[in-house]
């Protein structure tokens, strides 16, 4: 994951780092529940064997942190982003779409890439118009690289994923 975040800041050079906020424990366990800690139970507990992480979303304003992205308004709560939502989420999607095609391309990514049902949705219709560019543009997705965000990229039925996006590898 870390190599991807680097590559994606590479080739985005004005790209501030983003937050990481839970992963897992090196011994496998939800983050605290050894410890009999909060993370042990309730949504938290898809940490586990050490191999999920949450991450702030690459943000058109750069500020990257977690936050509601689903509009302008990060006061502004839901559970997940709505329709009227579309035009204003702050994700910067080549930035979030080159960071997954590049998390794929690592080779160690097996697991699940969950966010917000809309922003999956605006993530997969971008990797198609990239599929049809130039293989030399930056932004370029391969065939490989579209079944895989198409197959593993979601959030319908997901709620709470409107300030990170969750990893598992």
């Amino acid at each position: 994951t870390r190599h991807a975040i680097k590559e994606t800041m590479e080739a985005f050079p004005e790209t501030n780092p983003i937050w990481i906020s839970i992963i897992s424990q090196k011994n496998g366990l939800s983050p605290g529940a050894d410890m009999g800690g909060s993370f042990s139970y309730g949504s938290y507990a898809n940490h586990t064997q050490g191999k999920a992480i949450d991450l702030s979303f690459f943000q058109k304003n750069n500020d990257n942190s977690f936050r509601n992205i689903c509009n302008e308004n990060p006061s502004i709560y839901s559970m997940e982003c709505k329709e009227e939502d579309r035009d204003k989420h702050l994700v910067d999607i080549d930035k979030q779409l080159f960071f997954i095609k590049t998390l794929y391309n690592t080779g160690v990514f097996s697991g699940l890439f969950i966010v917000d049902w809309l922003i999956a949705e605006e993530v997969i219709k971008q990797a198609e118009i990239y599929n049809e560019l130039d293989p030399e543009d930056i932004n370029y997705i391969s065939n490989e690289e579209l079944e895989f965000i198409k197959f593993y990229v979601f959030g319908n039925g997901l709620p709470k994923h409107n300030d990170h996006m969750h990893i598992g590898t």
